[in-house]
């Protein structure tokens, strides 16, 4: 009787470690069937996107929560309050995650300054645009763009910027 016991159990926990080696190796991978565009990685199910890239399966550019017209109004050291006057953000045709801020700083000569995005981040690498060197950074929140940037040539100064989407 102790024997046939014995046996019982080892064959019980026999079948269960094969129940349990069975179970597991039939589980669903949970990204199979999800693409991740633009450098994304699936984890779980779900997309891990690179930078500059944002939605489920990371194929919307962060840039274009930026795209549209705005009303601005800038304070700057020198100038004093400047606005408000209309720009524009645009898409650059060349990078899907930089952008174009068209009419920038409402300066005499119309000025296009490149940004990079990353999020709801804009970067405004140093850049000299007809006689004015431009840098700064801001963000985005709910179709408000907040620039601090800083501008040299005829004039040095800072300005803050509040574009705000129309």
């Amino acid at each position: 009787m102790k024997l046939f016991r014995q046996i019982a159990l080892s064959a019980m926990i026999t079948l269960s470690a094969f129940a349990a080696v069975v179970y597991s190796s039939c589980s669903k991978d949970a990204c199979s069937g999800v693409t991740c565009s633009n450098g994304g990685t699936c984890s779980g199910g779900n997309c891990t996107c690179t930078s500059g890239w944002g939605g489920k399966h990371c194929d919307t550019a962060d840039a274009y929560k930026f795209v549209g017209t705005y009303s601005v109004r800038e304070t700057c050291s020198v100038s004093g309050s400047v606005g408000p006057y209309t720009a524009t953000v645009t898409q650059s045709t060349t990078n899907q995650v930089n952008i174009l801020l068209q009419n920038f700083g409402d300066f005499s000569a119309t000025i296009t300054v490149a940004g990079s995005v990353t999020g709801t981040t804009l970067t405004i690498a140093q850049q000299t645009i007809t006689g004015y060197t431009i840098s700064g950074s801001g963000t985005y929140n709910g179709g408000v763009i907040t620039i601090t940037y800083t501008v040299s040539g005829s004039n040095n100064e800072s300005c803050t910027a509040t574009w705000t989407k129309q």
